[in-house]
């Protein structure tokens, strides 16, 4: 029942640089000895090793500043404080209970006052935060040694590396655990969190990039929600998901570039579509002809609520979702 938990959790709920350098060779050993004495203060100087996170962000830099901003924050309150930085604008706060994810599925952890966490389950990667409060100083080493030993960095990458950082520490009497991926990268600019978030930045897109195309359009949509993890993929003319049923099959034609934003997994009430038309075509009529057959049960396990339709100069915006949810 857990995985399964799992699982529907991780669809409810997403650099390093290197550098190199050589030196010639001298006739003198004159100059050898002063490159080698060179090299010896610079390594003096550089004692700390190289971060792996990306240029200008360290994770382990950015929690405890945080943490020492807000020494008497509850778990929640402080996890909110740490979700403002743009690293963070794809994660989710959750509130951890009698599941916690990342760690062994069986494990219930003892000592805890109060708790909050924040994950990616919009990548694929499963990045995570927690923030636990202890109920005294020994439930709080406990409780720290047991997230380092049972913390999965595959938990939701099963297919490829995992998660490559990590921290763990006590800082004003919480425990603060994570795991995450070193190269996270700071999202900038409006996040959607429900389907009709994305008319004003259908428009805005529009607006600020008239030169892009559908599926840079629907990569741009993916990349700033925290809906679900999505997938985006071409479209052809043809029978596209979404539109007619296994009784009236539907060719959608009349455009020249498409592009879906669709979530990874199912059910989802959600599915998108950017359209391009030819400059001379009808515009209208063409997202009548989306509206009129859009088949708002495309997904077996249950049916949306409500069709979006939205035009701007060449371009049509087309999505189903459930507005209650």
């Amino acid at each position: 029942m857990k995985k399964m938990f799992c699982l529907l959790l991780a669809a409810a709920l997403t650099v390093s640089l290197f550098s190199a350098c050589g030196a010639a060779d001298r006739e003198s050993t004159e100059s050898k000895e002063a490159e080698s004495s060179e090299a010896e203060g610079s390594e003096a100087e550089s004692s700390e090793p190289e971060s792996t996170e990306p240029e200008g962000f360290s994770m382990e830099a950015y929690l405890r500043k945080t943490a020492d901003a807000y020494p008497d924050a509850a778990p929640a309150e402080l996890i909110a404080e740490i979700a403002k930085s743009p690293y963070f604008a794809l994660f989710t706060t959750y509130i951890p209970k009698d599941y916690y994810p990342a760690l062994d599925y069986e494990y219930q952890p003892e000592g805890i006052r109060d708790a909050a966490a924040l994950f990616d389950s919009i990548s694929g990667k499963g990045s995570i935060l927690y923030v636990l409060e202890p109920e005294d100083d020994a439930a709080a080493k406990a409780l720290l040694k047991d997230f380092k030993e049972k913390a999965d960095p595959k938990w939701m990458d099963f297919d490829g590396g995992g998660l490559d950082g990590s921290f763990a520490e006590i800082l004003h009497g919480k425990v603060i655990f994570a795991m995450y991926d070193t190269a996270l990268q700071p999202v900038e600019g409006p996040i959607m969190e429900k389907g009709r978030d994305f008319v004003p930045m259908f428009h805005d897109y529009r607006k600020d990039h008239p030169e892009a195309g559908c599926l840079e359009m629907a990569e741009y949509f993916a990349g700033h929600q925290k809906y679900a993890a999505m997938y985006t993929t071409a479209v052809q003319e043809g029978q596209i998901q979404g539109f007619g049923s296994f009784e009236k099959e539907v060719e959608i034609k009349g455009f020249i570039d498409a592009a879906g934003f669709i979530p990874q997994m199912s059910p989802t009430l959600f599915i998108g579509y950017v359209f391009r038309l030819a400059p001379e075509a009808d515009k209208e009529a063409f997202a009548a002809m989306l509206e009129e057959n859009a088949n708002l049960a495309w997904n077996v396990c249950m049916a949306a609520n409500t069709v979006i339709v939205e035009t701007d100069g060449d371009f049509v915006l087309f999505m189903m979702c459930d507005e209650n949810k």
